[in-house]
């Protein structure tokens, strides 16, 4: 094969990685990886005590709450968590990571009346 002119061959069947090295070697080239993201961790649950929270808020915000959640409305989400008092930080951190990931479901589940 090499008298014919051929500068390598590789054996059937080849791996991919086989194939590119090669390639690379006769043309001379590196090849750059894109690294790969881990997946982010999934959205934590809210834990009883922040449930508790979201019960201290008033019965109109809850439904407001419900009502955003099942329009899918992330902005009014948000805009409702904004209204959450700042001590209550676990209840905004926990609702706001449902809203982030589109968990709008879970939302809805927590405010059901």
């Amino acid at each position: 094969m090499m008298a014919l002119g051929c500068d390598d061959f590789i054996r059937k069947p080849f791996h991919r990685e086989t194939f590119l090295e090669l390639i690379g070697q006769q043309l001379g080239v590196q090849y750059v990886y894109e690294k790969i993201e881990v997946a982010p961790d999934p959205p934590r649950d809210l834990a009883t005590g922040e449930l508790l929270s979201l019960t201290g808020m008033s019965s109109a915000w809850r439904q407001q709450l419900h009502y955003a959640a099942a329009q899918g409305s992330d902005r009014q989400l948000l805009e409702l968590i904004d209204q959450i008092p700042p001590q209550q930080g676990d209840l905004i951190a926990g609702l706001t990571e449902l809203v982030t990931h589109y968990r709008f479901d879970r939302v809805m589940e927590l405010t059901q009346c």
